[in-house]
């Protein structure tokens, strides 16, 4: 089994917190990368079952200021073309939507708060998503975000 691929994006939020507990809980073979110290271009997409890009401070344009974004972006492209799944996180979505082609910007105003959250129809076939059967609740930025 390939192992996954964890992109850490930010070095004051260091860990994979819930998601390393899974992770441990499965025996699921890791990798974790540290993007702020670890060199994103030795990386091969097709060497990892999965990719997870976690959550950071940083926006998603900001490849001059952080550089690693800008490899991040090519692993997520790479892995798009071999068909690797990935699950962006927070900053990680972000920079997966952006790799699929979307606008990532600043938005209008905060987007603090809960909001409901269910699974869609196509969502009992999905191998991420499948278990979901109920409506629920997902906390979304903060104050400070």
């Amino acid at each position: 089994m390939k192992p996954l691929l964890v992109i850490e994006q930010d070095e004051l939020l260091p860990g994979l917190g819930l998601l390393g507990d899974r992770i441990a809980a499965l025996g699921v073979p890791y990798r974790r990368a540290r993007a702020w110290r670890d060199d994103l271009s030795v990386l091969q997409a097709r060497d990892f079952g999965g990719i997870v890009p976690l959550g950071g401070s940083m926006h998603a344009w900001e490849e001059d200021k952080f550089p690693f974004l800008g490899e991040e972006l090519r692993l997520l492209e790479e892995a798009l073309a071999a068909d690797v799944p990935v699950l962006g996180v927070c900053l990680g979505a972000q920079l997966l939507a952006r790799t699929l082609g979307a606008h990532v910007g600043p938005g209008e105003g905060h987007e603090i708060g809960w909001l409901q959250i269910a699974p869609t129809a196509a969502a009992p076939a999905d191998p991420l998503l499948g278990h979901l059967r109920e409506h629920g609740y997902s906390r979304v930025g903060t104050p400070e975000s």
